[in-house]
């Protein structure tokens, strides 16, 4: 008689590399929002849920450090993805108003230092962390239910 034993082939790198790859699409989808003019922290959401996902999909290991590498991939999907939205919706408006794209670095110094604009951005990234967390914590409560 023959037993199969099946092996964990789980690990942290690999949930770090599919949390980090969910967070990147969901940093994309946020820049893509964010360029086209919309800014809104509850694509938060969808980095963080994204971020879950990519990390069970890509089989990370379901151990104690899952949340840490989550928040992180997280964190780091709001911060890249509004540095990218922050950089289209520039170009989009440089382009209405026919600027030349080799003005780039002083129109972007014009806009942040326009403290409203600062504000606003400064505000919609703390959104989006706060969503991003929550998603990473609402999956790990769903994940302990199972």
């Amino acid at each position: 008689m023959s037993e199969y034993v099946e092996l964990d082939e789980s690990t942290y790198g690999k949930g770090f590399a599919g949390a980090f790859l969910g967070a990147a699409v969901g940093a994309v989808v946020w820049a893509i929002v964010m360029g086209i003019g919309y800014l809104s922290g509850l694509f938060g959401l969808v980095i963080g849920f994204a971020a879950g996902k990519g990390y069970d999909f890509l089989q990370g290991k379901q151990g104690k450090c899952k949340i840490l590498i989550q928040l992180l991939a997280s964190v780091t999907g709001v911060l890249v993805g509004s540095a990218l939205g922050l950089c289209l919706s520039a170009v989009v408006n440089m382009n209405e108003t026919g600027v030349a794209m080799e003005h780039f670095a002083q129109y972007m110094q014009m806009i942040l230092s326009d403290s409203n604009v600062a504000m606003m951005i400064a505000s919609d990234v703390a959104q989006g962390l706060l969503c991003a967390a929550g998603a990473v914590v609402v999956l790990r409560l769903l994940d302990n239910k199972r």
